[in-house]
């Protein structure tokens, strides 16, 4: 607790005295007009800015909610490493720059690795013991994920593959189905809209005309968001990891499969370092 509550403090106090960036703006604007969704993202980022503005004002209250989800995902990770050197792990933690950023920036991303987190300490529930209340918590969480952006469907995707055979049980079946009813007015609202979100990230991201230098700034960004110290060694670490049980191996697939696949989308066009951000975990 006392490195979550130092973790805390610091983030309140540059979520306080730091000007909001212009993504932050951009989401806040969508705050101060609720809506299911947006042109390039869902809805949760905003409606968290949302929340916090409405319990204080200023920098602090647009990203109140983030901070508290920064700090929350963080324990959550604590709770999936279950780790025995608390030292080591905290430092390992705190040398990734995209876990500074994403402590205190109102942005998509903290939504996302929030509900990714509490997704894998579900699912590792759910693994253990077959149970209804875990499958409508699953899906919950999943639709929580699509409302916070839609890169977490790479990452259900790359969870689900060494877990194939979850299919067997009739209580899996409830994520799909729950979780499609909770994300209904999302659809909805992009049918009215003609898919506005939709074309954006299929289409119209894709338009930019490649440049080979785009591939140099994923790798480069992967190092950089993982820690500029810290980054090569942690890298490595986990990709010599040898799984020690089912679980291991979901994230040993979620891990490559991520950064395989942004690798991949690279040679078709601009990809953003914070694209992968549930490989963290």
């Amino acid at each position: 607790w006392p490195y979550l509550l130092v973790w805390t403090i610091i983030n309140i106090l540059q979520a306080s005295f730091t000007e909001l960036f212009h993504d932050e703006a951009h989401y806040w604007m969508f705050s101060q007009h609720l809506q299911w969704g947006y042109w390039d993202h869902p809805p949760a980022a905003p409606f968290l800015i949302f929340l916090g503005s409405s319990i204080l004002p200023g920098e602090l209250g647009v990203r109140l909610l983030i901070v508290l989800a920064s700090t929350t995902t963080v324990f959550f990770l604590y709770r999936l490493v279950r780790p025995k050197n608390l030292p080591l792990f905290f430092s390992l933690v705190f040398s990734v720059l995209l876990i500074h950023i994403g402590g205190f920036m109102a942005a998509p991303d903290i939504a996302l690795v929030f509900f990714a987190s509490a997704f894998l300490l579900a699912l590792r529930s759910y693994m253990e013991e077959d149970s209804w209340q875990g499958a409508l918590l699953l899906a919950f969480l999943t639709a929580c994920l699509a409302y916070s952006k839609y890169h977490g469907a790479i990452f259900l995707l790359f969870l689900f593959l060494p877990n194939w055979r979850l299919i067997k049980r009739p209580t899996f079946w409830a994520i799909p189905i729950v979780a499609l009813i909770f994300f209904l007015p999302h659809l909805l609202w992009q049918y009215n809209m003609d898919f506005p979100t939709f074309r954006y990230h299929l289409i119209d991201r894709g338009a930019e005309p490649h440049e080979w230098r785009f591939v140099g700034d994923y790798i480069g960004g992967q190092f950089l968001v993982f820690g500029p110290l810290m980054a090569f060694v942690i890298l490595i670490a986990a990709f010599r990891r040898k799984p020690d049980d089912l679980f291991e191996k979901s994230l040993k697939w979620c891990f490559v499969g991520i950064l395989v696949f942004f690798f991949y989308r690279s040679f078709q066009e601009r990809t953003e370092a914070n694209w992968t951000a549930t490989a963290l975990f």
